[in-house]
């Protein structure tokens, strides 16, 4: 699987979908869900940093998506691919991505041929 992209607040396209949706897999029944409209924005930043802190190793709280924290975040919804694909198909309706662009880069990390984000 290809690495995923550094994302930061400002961020936008399909890879802040997904990292919307793996964060509200993995959020506390405390946290408001995220919606996934696929901007970094401050509900995002602040949900990030939060799973920066969450379990064990905790990490540096900057609010940036890099591969540690995208490798964190993989294993923490390894057994939730189910549901988080699922929450994708959910929000598609109201994303501006179509489903099988959504759920490509989901699920391989790679844009679908032709398109651009």
């Amino acid at each position: 699987m290809p690495p995923k992209p550094v994302l930061r607040y400002g961020s936008t396209g399909a890879a802040v979908v997904e990292l919307q949706h793996r964060l509200n897999a993995t959020r506390r029944p405390i946290d408001a869900a995220l919606v996934p409209d696929g901007i970094f924005g401050p509900k995002t930043l602040a949900a990030v940093k939060r799973f920066q802190l969450q379990g064990k190793p905790v990490l540096l709280a900057d609010g940036i998506a890099g591969p540690i924290t995208w490798g964190k975040l993989l294993v923490a919804t390894l057994d939730d691919t189910v549901a988080v694909a699922s929450q994708i198909r959910a929000a598609s309706a109201h994303a501006p991505f179509p489903l099988a662009h959504l759920v490509a880069f989901a699920m391989t990390g790679m844009d679908v041929p032709g398109r651009r984000t």
